[in-house]
């Protein structure tokens, strides 16, 4: 494939990097993202299918719910950052996950029905997908220097869209074979196989430092709340993280409106409800794999990254536009697939890639804090409001809203990359 023997020319040391230089690192994370997506795809569908087995009511005290576990385990996360070096933290918050779903495992097998499990199992699969993902994305801005990225993260997402279809295949072709009570063993495998493969990453960097705090082991320090302060106290990432809340509002717009359709379409049918919900994850991480094996490293070799973020805020707006003129379960389920291959497939690699311009902390604690807590504040919000107008039966006029966030959301992406200009202009270094 063309992409192999591309190069890039480095702007300070004037050195070609080839993607053949850096295969052996590139392969290692292409098959840590695979495992850590196909451990939560397996299980995805099932908490989609929970959600709303009941009727979509109870979205807002699911996320809400979220939210507050969010918050507290943010605080735990930036304790161990403090104490342990990342060669150390990163295992153990997987050895962490692990744990937690040989538990759910065995609720499964003693009281499938339970509505605690329900509950909990939708809690703690949200948090496990922002976390270990979010993990995942600093580990990679560890691992590889901003020119590196532009050459690789393309091809690295692309393994995660891969994990995602085998997720999404696995849990489709099982589920009315084994049961869902099955399906986190499975996911337990995964995510051994990606504790592995982060060590040996780890290892290999050791001898390919790109950073002089890449291979460093101390930790990374800083206060339990220097995630959120970081807020406070810089203009980009007080604005990447708007640009996060805006981005994840829109998105729990869709999904609950999504998620109103398919309860009312499949009522009483709970293999019917798991299985469209990854027949939908299995479309858009089809379609997030073209984008990634082709458009997405074009894009962020050739074209500036405002215009690259500003495609997916495009796309939300058209979608909500038609919704409001046509509000069929069709059109809401392609806007749904849509926009989540063009998050995947286009927007997170090219949002990981500004990570590389920040220090440690700014990896690890702000962005931990933005993808986690002030995510799941979004889906708080979003939730909510849909659920005051579903009550009402209006989602069109819910979708008219949808439409003025995602403008104000384009709007904000390109304030964002202009402080990224200037901060880096100024030569300012964030922690």
């Amino acid at each position: 494939m063309y992409v192999v023997d591309s190069a890039l020319m480095r702007p300070d040391t004037g050195q070609t990097v080839s993607v053949r230089t850096l295969l052996p690192v590139t392969t290692v994370s292409f098959f840590y993202f695979f495992c850590i997506l196909a451990a939560y795809y397996t299980i995805r569908p099932v908490k989609d299918m929970l959600a709303v087995e009941d009727g979509v009511e109870r979205l807002p005290l699911l996320y809400l719910a979220t939210l507050i576990t969010m918050l507290f385990i943010t605080p735990v996360y930036g304790w161990l950052t403090q104490r342990f070096p990342r060669r150390q933290f990163v295992p153990m918050v997987y050895l962490f996950f692990i744990l937690n779903l040989l538990g759910f495992y065995a609720w499964f097998q003693w009281a499938p029905d339970s509505t605690v499990l329900r509950f909990a199992f939708f809690v703690w699969t949200s948090c496990f997908s922002l976390f270990v993902v979010s993990v995942f994305w600093s580990v990679m801005a560890d691992v590889h220097d901003q020119h590196d990225a532009r050459l690789t993260f393309g091809i690295i997402a692309a393994g995660g869209s891969l994990g995602a279809i085998c997720g999404d295949q696995l849990t489709r072709s099982l589920v009315t074979i084994i049961g869902t009570g099955q399906l986190p063993f499975i996911s337990i495998l995964f995510l051994m196989a990606a504790l592995i493969l982060v060590n040996l990453l780890f290892r290999m960097q050791r001898s390919r430092p790109v950073h002089a705090d890449a291979v460093s082991d101390q930790p990374i320090g800083g206060s339990l709340l220097a995630g959120a302060r970081l807020i406070l106290d810089y203009r980009f990432l007080r604005l990447v993280a708007i640009f996060m809340c805006l981005g994840t509002f829109t998105g729990a717009l869709i999904y609950s409106i999504q998620g109103s359709f398919i309860s009312t379409l499949y009522a009483g049918d709970r293999d019917g409800m798991t299985q469209i919900f990854a027949s939908i994850n299995l479309w858009g991480n089809l379609i997030t794999l073209l984008f990634q094996v082709g458009l997405s490293w074009w894009l962020l070799k050739h074209v500036h990254l405002k215009w690259v973020l500003s495609i997916l805020p495009v796309l939300v707006i058209i979608g909500f536009a038609l919704f409001i003129v046509l509000p069929i379960f069709p059109l809401i389920v392609i806007q749904q697939i849509i926009r989540r291959s063009t998050l995947y497939g286009i927007t997170n690699p090219a949002i990981h890639l500004l990570y590389t311009n920040v220090g440690p902390e700014s990896k690890y604690k702000f962005k931990n804090f933005t993808e986690t807590a002030v995510w799941r504040a979004g889906d708080v919000l979003a939730s909510s409001l849909f659920l005051l107008f579903y009550l009402y039966s209006n989602l069109p006029l819910l979708a008219g809203v949808g439409l003025l966030v995602a403008i104000a959301w384009l709007w904000l992406t390109r304030r964002m990359i202009d402080s990224l200009d200037e901060m880096k202009q100024r030569q300012e270094l964030l922690p």
